[in-house]
This record gives structure tokens, sequence and C-alpha cells, in this order.
């Protein structure tokens, strides 16, 4: 059984999106062409019933062979028509795409700038090769085009398209389906594939180039602000905490501001998170800090009754603790900058056991 159009549905408020789905035999395929610029769902535009007819004799398909499939005859995967490998590449000098064509042999390295990201640069490269094909005007041809990202090819199926380099690499595929067999294949990243090897040298070129022209060079991901304010806040906290007065005991006893001390804070509930603040700032319900602040008449420890009692002595040095110090930290004796290693659950489990809290 053909190919058959079951279903054409577009936005009830005659808006920019446009689902077709597909049935091939007992599969059903469901291909999304966002924005295409129409003001009313009828009738539709030329654009539309072009990808329609491509959808209705080609449905793209999505080879994702196992490692151990390409391992055995990498060759048989790829075996006739046009065959083409692209690739993606971020570095610190920026970000790169390359394609590389086995027939025919072709060699395309594209530069990137510095905001692009490693997604953004697989889709761009498969798009780059389909753009290739549709200059050098192929028709009745059978084109493979592999890469070693699932995660593009994921997305150039989805329904949704929430990319414009994702977008503007599905209609390229389009254009080229129309008069040719195209299929887009997995290979593994990294593993000897002669092709995929050569593309990554490609796109590893693209990335240490210079881009000609203004940046973004394609668009910032939806990533980019979200890690440029993360990064951003990141900074402040460590400039604060670099330029802060006084906080003597916490200096020795935090290493500063960190992801992973964070989430382990975050978990815990208010009494646990005043107990652990408390005793890493020196401020809290230990003697030696209320008699400062004039709520305690003695400075004095409660167990060993030698030394002042603050969070240095009852952490590190305090005889009478030295048995849970060592089951819970492993050695009797810390020096203060050894706390800033343990982690939070322990010196909670730690300040609990001493009684003092």
């Amino acid at each position: 059984m053909g190919p058959r159009l079951c279903e054409l549905r577009s936005n009830p408020e005659g808006l920019d999106l446009v689902a077709i789905k597909v049935t091939v035999g007992r599969s059903c395929y469901i291909l999304c062409s966002a924005y295409l610029p129409y003001e009313s769902p009828t009738p539709p535009p030329r654009q539309l019933m072009e990808l329609v007819e491509w959808c209705k004799s080609n449905n793209l398909p999505l080879i994702i062979p196992s490692r151990e499939v390409w391992n055995q005859d990498p060759d048989a995967l790829v075996s006739h028509g046009l065959v083409w490998f692209t690739d993606g590449s971020k570095t610190l000098e920026g970000t790169g795409a390359g394609v590389r064509g086995v027939r025919p042999r072709v060699e395309l390295s594209f530069p990137l700038g510095k905001h692009a990201s490693v997604f953004q640069a697989e889709v761009f490269a498969i798009s780059a090769c389909v753009s290739e094909n549709l200059k050098r005007g192929y028709s009745n041809q059978h084109i493979q085009i592999c890469t070693d990202s699932q995660a593009a090819l994921h997305a150039l199926k989805s329904p949704r398209i929430t990319s414009q380099v994702v977008l503007e690499c599905t209609n390229s595929l389009a254009a080229l389906g129309q008069k040719n067999k195209v299929r887009l294949v997995w290979v593994p990243g990294h593993s000897g594939v002669a092709g995929n090897e050569e593309a990554d040298v490609l796109a590893r070129k693209g990335s240490s180039d210079t881009l000609t022209g203004p940046e973004p060079a394609i668009g910032l991901p939806y990533s980019y602000p979200l890690g440029s304010i993360d990064n951003w806040t990141r900074e402040k906290c460590q400039e604060d905490w670099s330029r802060g007065i006084g906080l003597r005991q916490a200096r020795l006893l935090i290493k500063g501001p960190g992801a992973a001390a964070t989430r382990s804070l975050v978990n815990l509930n208010r009494a646990s998170i005043s107990i652990i603040t408390g005793l890493l700032t020196g401020h809290g319900r230990l003697n030696k800090h209320l008699s400062t602040i004039g709520l305690s008449p003695d400075s004095r420890c409660r167990l060993c009754g030698t030394s002042d009692e603050d969070s240095i002595h009852v952490l590190c040095h305090c005889p009478r603790v030295i048995v849970n110090r060592h089951r819970l930290f492993g050695a009797g004796y810390l020096a203060p900058e050894d706390i800033r290693e343990v982690p939070v659950d322990r010196v909670l489990a730690f300040a609990r056991s001493t009684g003092l809290f």
C-alpha cells in the first residue's frame, strides 16, 4: 500500500503552523511545515502543496543502525547512490561545520563563529550538504546523508520545530526530495568510519577559521541567553565572595560559591540549612558567637571546656568528638581548609552527632 495523506491540519486561527499526517503502510508520520507566510488556512499555499507531494512520494527515511552493524560492514549501509558525511564541531576557537562527499568527492568547511551550538552546527552541516546537492541539480538519484548526531536527526523528524536552522534544513530536504530519494543515516562518531572522520576534520577546520561577517552567524540557540545569565550570576557571586569584608571563619571553611554545594543545600529542610550555615559561617548557636552578641556568659566549649566554642574548634580540634570526626571525616584532627572538601551532608551529620545543635 502506497503513502496516503490522512490529514491536513492548519491552525484554526489561520496562523503559521501546518501539520501534515501521512501513512505509509501501517506506519504513520507527522511532518510539520512551520512559519509558512499565509493569512488563511484555505486555500493552501503552493509551498505547502509541494511539501505534501514530497511527503506522499518520499517520507525522508531515517536510518539509525547499531554500532555493531557499522562495525561488521560499514560499506553495506552506503553501498549505492550519492554518499555524503556531515559533522559539526565546537572548540575554544569557535564553531564549525564540515561536509565530506564520498560520491561525488567534495570537501566543504564552514566557520560559524563563537556563539553557535554544536547542535546548530550539526544541523547546519546537513543543510549545507543538501544545498550542495540542490546546486548540482541532481534528479532521480539516491542520496544518502550520514551524520553522527542523533539529536539532529530526531529534530529533523520531529513534528515540532522550534529552531530556525532546523526549519531551513527541513525545507531544503523537502526540495531535494521532490526529485530524488533522500535517506538520512546515523553513523557512530569517532569509530573509524572514514567519511565521518574526514567530515570531523573539516568541521574542526571550520571552527578554527575566522567567520566572515557579523555574529551570530546562524542565530543564537535558546540555551545561549540562559547560559550567559547563569555565567554572569556565577561571576557576580564569586566577585562578591572575593571582595566581602570579614567572613574570617567562612573563608577558612567554605571553598566559595559552587553548584554542587548549592544543590546539596536546597535539598535540605529549613532546620538543617540553619545548622549548616550557622556552623560554616561561625554565626551559629555556639558559645563563642553567643558570647560575642551578649547571649551567653561563657564562651568555652561545652564538650571539652578548654577552648572557645567556635566552628573551627568543634569541626577540627575538639578532643571530645575525635571519634565522630574520624568516622565521618576520616581523620581525628583536621585543618580548617580540609572542611572545604567535605560534602555538606557529612558536615551536617557531624554537627548533629556532637549534640550541640
